[in-house]
C-alpha cells in the first residue's frame, strides 16, 4: 500500500489511545468483541456482503457528517447505550456506577437530562428502587440499545457518545448536485488554460480558496 503521508496511523494524533495522558501508561481496553462487531458491521449488510468497490465520495460524505456528531470518550465506570427518546436520535452511553450512587429520586431526571432517554412509570419506579448493577440493568432493560451495547461496556472501554458539535459548527456535507456546477464552472476555464493534457504538476500548483459559510462566520 503506498504512503499517503497522512496522520491515521500516528501514535502522536490521540495520544491517549497510546496511554500517554496519565503518570501511568494506561492503553484504553478495546475488546475483541467490539472489534469483531465493528468488522462485521463494516463487511456484512443484513447478512449480505458488502462490495466496497462501488463506494462513492457520496457514501463518505454521509458518513463523514454522520461521525461528526459524535465524540469519543473512555467509560469512566461500567456503561451501557440507552436508546435516544425521539425515534431517529442517537443512544447515549449512561455510567450505571454513578447513576447508582445518586439519590433515588434523582435518577429518572438525570436520565431524562442527560442522556434523552424516557421511561414508563414502571421502569421509573424500579430505578429508584434500584440497589445493584444488576438491578438497574433489568429496570433499563427495554430502553437499552443492543445493538450499541450488547453487553455492558467496562470501565476504560471505548465509547460513542452523541455530541453538539456539528450543530454548533454549522457543518455539512454539501451533496454533488450542488458542488459540482460550482467547480466545474470555477475550475473549468483555468483547466482549457492549460491545454489538452497537463502535467500533474501544473494540476497541483493551482491555489483553491473555499469559503465557509454557517451561522457562526462566513468569508
Amino acid at each position: 500500500m503506498p504512503a499517503r503521508e497522512g496522520y491515521l496511523f500516528d501514535p502522536n494524533r490521540f495520544p491517549f489511545l497510546e496511554g500517554k495522558t496519565t503518570p501511568e501508561k494506561t492503553i484504553p481496553l478495546v475488546s475483541d468483541g467490539t472489534i469483531f462487531r465493528t468488522l462485521k458491521k463494516l463487511l456484512l449488510l443484513k447478512g449480505e456482503r458488502l462490495s466496497y468497490k462501488t463506494l462513492d465520495v457520496e457514501h463518505v460524505g454521509g458518513v463523514y457528517e454522520t461521525i461528526m456528531g459524535f465524540q469519543l470518550e473512555k467509560a469512566k465506570g461500567l456503561s451501557v447505550s440507552l436508546k435516544a427518546a425521539k425515534a431517529h436520535g442517537a443512544p447515549s452511553a449512561v455510567d450505571l456506577e454513578a447513576l447508582l450512587s445518586m439519590k433515588a429520586a434523582d435518577r429518572t431526571k438525570w436520565l431524562q437530562e442527560n442522556a434523552d432517554t424516557t421511561l414508563t412509570l414502571v421502569a421509573s419506579e424500579a430505578v429508584k428502587k434500584a440497589e445493584s448493577i444488576d438491578d438497574l440493568l433489568v429496570a433499563l432493560e427495554k430502553r437499552i440499545a443492543r445493538g450499541v451495547t450488547p453487553h455492558p461496556v467496562p470501565r476504560g472501554a471505548m465509547i460513542l457518545q452523541p455530541s453538539e458539535e456539528r450543530r454548533r459548527s454549522g457543518s455539512h456535507y454539501t451533496p454533488r448536485t450542488l458542488t459540482e456546477p460550482i467547480v466545474r464552472k470555477a475550475l473549468e476555464p483555468i483547466l482549457n488554460r492549460l491545454g489538452p493534457d497537463p502535467e500533474p504538476e501544473q494540476i497541483l500548483a493551482l491555489k483553491v480558496a473555499i469559503s465557509r459559510w454557517g451561522p457562526e462566520r462566513s468569508s
